[in-house]
């Protein structure tokens, strides 16, 4: 905010890029420089060894992933882009709009954590349906409890953690059906079409 009141949006932006050059690229490297691990190499640790999917199973999976995660982003990216319009829409104060608008953001770090302390043997199917059906409770709270102070706001707690679960299961979802082999590409093909 300095930076922009100071210099104006334009040369903070460039003072931003210049910065993470000169800052995040060098950490960066020096983080990344360590040797890639052989994945066909005995694991040293014991893990749970979930099955792969394989054949057209695999390539069903795929798509269906590809298809859940897509609609979910849209769905998210809606609510996000709506939430304070809608909440004056309904006769509130643009300050309480503002506030219930707040309280996702905390709850996603809760959700995240809650996340981290409880998948740690959990199926990540599970950890994502749980998000998901976290995200939907929101929705419906909002539907039994009315759009009311309380309404609103238990609705942003139970919508961001399960936001905040969604963003860690959907990097880790993956890894469970098609294994480690090619995960960063089949990440790139997963999001495209979202990003898209």
């Amino acid at each position: 905010m300095w930076f922009y009141t100071r210099f104006g949006w334009e040369v903070s932006w460039v003072i931003l890029g210049i910065a993470t050059l000169m800052i995040s690229v060098p950490l960066h490297h020096c983080g990344l420089r360590s040797p890639l691990r052989d994945l066909d190499a005995p694991k040293r640790t014991a893990s749970i060894d979930w099955p792969e999917l394989q054949g057209k199973a695999r390539k069903c999976g795929m798509l269906w992933m590809v298809v859940s995660f897509l609609f979910s982003g849209c769905l998210i990216g809606a609510v996000m882009t709506l939430w304070v319009t809608n909440v004056q829409d309904l006769g509130h104060s643009a300050a309480l709009a503002a506030i219930a608008g707040a309280v996702i953001g905390p709850f996603k770090t809760v959700g995240r954590f809650l996340e981290m302390v409880l998948s740690r043997n959990m199926y990540p199917m599970v950890i994502y349906i749980l998000a998901i059906e976290l995200m939907l409770a929101g929705f419906v709270t909002l539907l039994v409890v009315g759009f009311t102070i309380p309404g609103i706001m238990l609705a942003a707690t139970l919508y961001g953690m399960g936001d905040g679960i969604k963003t860690i299961a959907r990097g880790t979802l993956p890894l469970t059906p098609f294994g480690q082999r090619g995960y960063g590409a089949r990440l790139g093909w997963i999001s495209f079409p979202s990003m898209a």
